[in-house]
C-alpha cells in the first residue's frame, strides 16, 4: 500500500456538543480513520452513536471539531493549519458526493436532471456529461429500466429502489473521488439491500471510494467495517477482495476519474446555472395552479392600480390646462391698493395750513 493510496486520513477527531446546564457530552472521542482508494469502508452502529456525525465531518460540512483531518492529500484542520470556508467548498464539491438517508431528489426534476445537476453546477461541458452518466447508468439500471425511460421518469413516478439508485448516480456524476452514504438502505426491502450492496462493490471494483455509515445488519462483514461506540473506532473486518480484484496501481477508470484528471480543469463552483433556475420555477408554477394563478391576479391588479392612478393624474391635468385656457381667474393675481394714511395721525404728513402755522 503506498502513501498516493491513502484518499482519507483522520487523526484525533475529536467532537463534543453542549447539553444543559453547559454540560458536554463527547460524541467523538480521539478517532483515527484511513480510506485507501478504490475501497467500500462501513461504519456500523446503533442510532445515535454518532455516524451521521462523523460522515459530516469527514464530509467537511461540519467544520467545528479538534483533530487533524486530510483529505485528497489536503490538509483541512490539524498542526496549526485551516482551510478558509471558500476553500473547503471548493474541496468539498470537486472530491466528495453524498448519498443521503432519504434520495433528497429534486421533484420537480426527473432521474436524469436530477442525476445531472452536480455535474451542471461545476460548469462540465454537456458532451462529457452524457458520457459519464451513459456509462454509469448502465451499472445502476438494468437494460429494461432504461428502454423504459426510467430516467425521464420524476421520483414521484418510480421506486425507492430506483431513487436510492438514481442519487448514488447524482453523487457521482461529477466524478468525485469519495462517496459518503448515510443509512443508504433505510428504506429499502431486503431484496434491494441486497442489490444496492452489489453496486456498490461494483462501484468499488470499477474505481470508486465509498464510506458507508449505517446500523443495518445487511452491512455486517461487508468491505472494511468499522464498529463505532461510546465515541470509539473499531475495526471488526478487514477488506479482502480490494487487493484480488482491482489493480494496486493508483490507476482508476476514467468513468470514475474526477474532472481535472480527464483533461477538463474543475471549476470553482458557481451555483445552479440560471437556465436550469428558470427551469424549475416555470415548471413549479405548472406544477401549482392556484399558486400560479394568485401570481397572475396579484400582477393583473398591480398593473390595474397603476393604469387607475395614471389615467386620473393625467385627467386632472388636462381639467386644469382647459379651465386656465378658458379665461379663468387661476391665472390672475389680485394686488389691493394701499388704503391712503390717515393725516390726522402720527403716521400721516401734516397739511399745508398745520405747517403754515408753525413758527420759522
Amino acid at each position: 500500500m503506498t502513501e498516493r493510496d491513502v484518499l482519507l486520513r483522520a487523526h484525533g477527531i475529536t467532537k463534543a456538543f453542549e447539553e444543559e446546564r453547559g454540560a458536554a457530552k463527547t460524541v467523538l472521542d480521539g478517532l483515527d480513520l484511513e480510506i485507501h482508494r478504490r475501497s467500500l469502508v462501513v461504519i456500523r452502529g446503533e442510532s445515535g452513536c454518532g455516524k451521521s456525525t462523523l460522515l459530516r465531518l469527514l464530509g467537511l460540512v461540519d467544520p467545528d471539531f479538534e483533530g487533524s483531518l486530510e483529505v485528497c492529500g489536503t490538509r483541512v484542520t490539524g498542526n496549526g493549519q485551516a482551510l478558509s470556508a471558500a476553500e473547503t467548498e471548493d474541496l468539498r464539491s470537486r472530491h466528495i458526493g453524498f448519498v443521503f438517508q432519504d434520495d433528497l431528489l429534486l421533484p420537480l426534476l426527473n432521474l436524469q436532471e436530477n442525476s445531472e445537476l452536480p455535474a451542471r453546477i461545476h460548469r462540465l461541458p454537456k458532451p462529457r456529461i452524457s458520457e459519464r452518466l451513459g456509462r454509469l447508468q448502465e451499472l445502476m439500471f438494468r437494460p429494461e429500466e432504461i428502454a423504459e425511460g426510467v430516467m425521464r421518469r420524476r421520483r414521484t413516478n418510480v421506486s425507492g429502489g430506483q431513487r436510492q439508485r438514481a442519487a448514488i448516480l447524482r453523487a457521482l456524476s461529477h466524478g468525485p473521488d469519495l462517496i459518503l452514504a448515510d443509512e443508504p438502505t433505510a428504506s429499502l426491502d431486503p431484496q434491494r439491500k441486497s442489490k444496492v450492496i452489489d453496486l456498490f462493490k461494483q462501484l468499488c471494483r470499477a474505481g470508486a471510494t465509498i464510506l458507508v455509515a449505517s446500523h443495518d445488519s445487511i452491512f455486517r462483514d461487508v468491505g472494511e467495517t468499522y464498529e463505532l461506540a461510546e465515541g470509539k473506532l473499531t475495526r471488526v473486518h478487514a477488506e479482502t477482495e480490494r487487493s484480488e480484484e482491482t489493480p494496486d496501481d493508483g490507476a482508476r477508470p476514467e468513468s470514475f476519474c474526477a474532472p481535472e484528471e480527464n483533461g477538463h480543469r474543475a471549476r470553482r463552483l458557481r451555483g445552479c446555472p440560471p437556465g436550469l433556475q428558470v427551469k424549475i420555477a416555470f415548471r413549479e408554477a405548472l406544477g401549482n395552479l392556484l399558486f400560479a394563478f394568485m401570481i397572475v391576479a396579484a400582477m393583473a391588479a398591480g398593473l390595474f392600480q397603476l393604469t387607475l392612478l395614471w389615467s386620473v393624474q393625467a385627467g386632472t391635468q388636462l381639467v386644469l390646462d382647459d379651465v386656465i385656457n378658458k379665461g379663468s381667474r387661476l391665472d390672475r393675481v389680485e394686488v389691493a391698493a394701499k388704503a391712503q394714511p390717515d393725516e390726522t395721525t402720527n403716521g400721516g404728513l401734516p397739511s399745508v395750513e398745520v405747517l403754515a402755522e408753525l413758527a420759522n
